[in-house]
């Protein structure tokens, strides 16, 4: 069933109550109930930082200032594979608290709260959404059998039902990797080299020209670089990376 009609049907039988601290809310009609549809008016200021001065290339918060350069601080010098990092905000306080709690299976209406604002905030009507394909970041069989669920997956569904653009399944994760979060970021890199394939038997036997990868943090990038270097050795030309949250310096999800 469609995420979307999932939510609005299970909000019909139950009283709204915000998704991060469970407080009963009231609806208010339009496009703009998302703030009052998922989450309460202080919960909503904790988690979304409105403007959002992101950098175009890597996502993470801009602390420089205005700057005509494509490149901030935190991604200057780097060579990432992906051209592009949306996120809906920083892996800090609030917004890190809910990226743990869409880890679990019970949790996932927050994954898709979350992802609908990452979608009308950030990704609505922008270049980002100039993609043929919408795809998660996959997880070792092994590790999805342990916690029950991808919520990258949840994210990835939703977004698709949102903008229209085709969810495919197209990665394979062939190598039980160690938990990035446990790792330095040049233990990052070489943890997840070579552990990523494309499923060849999905849709079509040519890769589209391009995807969007979609996890629910972006933190060193080595994960997505990863995957964007093994989409354009087969010929995806653009990949843009949707995040639910970005982390820089000793973040990690």
């Amino acid at each position: 069933m469609n995420s979307i009609i999932l939510d609005s049907l299970l909000r019909l039988v139950f009283p709204p109550r915000c998704y991060v601290c469970n407080k009963e809310i009231n609806e208010l009609p339009g496009e703009d109930r998302l703030l009052n549809r998922y989450f309460c008016p202080e919960c909503w200021q904790a988690l979304i930082i409105n403007p959002w001065k992101g950098c175009p290339f890597c996502g993470a918060y801009r602390t420089e200032g205005r700057s005509s350069s494509r490149y901030c601080v935190h991604c200057r010098g780097e060579k990432f594979a992906f051209d592009q990092v949306v996120t809906l905000g920083m892996f800090d306080g609030l917004l890190k608290d809910a990226i743990y709690l869409i880890k679990k299976p019970e949790c996932q209406s927050l994954a898709r709260a979350l992802a609908e604002s990452l979608y009308r905030m950030r990704l609505k009507g922008s270049s980002a959404l100039d993609v043929e394909w919408i795809t998660p970041v996959p997880m070792n069989k092994y590790r999805f059998q342990e916690r029950g669920v991808n919520d990258a997956e949840t994210i990835a569904k939703t977004l698709s039902d949102f903008s229209g653009i085709k969810y495919v399944n197209a990665l394979k994760r062939h190598a039980a990797t160690e938990l990035q979060r446990k790792l330095t970021p040049r233990q990052r890199r070489d943890n997840v080299r070579g552990a990523f394939e494309w499923r060849w038997w999905v849709e079509t036997d040519k890769p589209p020209k391009s995807v969007m990868i979609v996890d629910d943090v972006l933190t060193t990038g080595a994960t997505c670089n990863e995957i964007a270097k093994m989409m354009k050795s087969i010929g995806v030309e653009r990949v843009t990376v949707a995040v639910i949250a970005r982390a820089v310096g000793d973040s990690a999800a």
